[in-house]
């Protein structure tokens, strides 16, 4: 349970800047199952944008 969450965070982690913990590189998503929702991919970014601002205190 939760693959597709999961695979959605690593595509997201991975294009996080270096300077923030990140990869800086770029993803790509294959969905075979027709589940992939471009909202949730959105939400799931947001939250992480978040707690990176929190994290390294970037002001918004």
């Amino acid at each position: 349970m939760g693959k597709t969450q999961l695979g959605i965070q690593l595509a997201i982690n991975v294009q996080i800047l270096v300077r923030y913990g990140g990869l800086g590189d770029k993803a790509f998503y294959i969905d075979t199952e027709g589940s992939f929702m471009v909202e949730r991919v959105y939400q799931t970014a947001e939250g992480c944008i978040s707690d990176i601002m929190e994290y390294f205190s970037v002001p918004p």
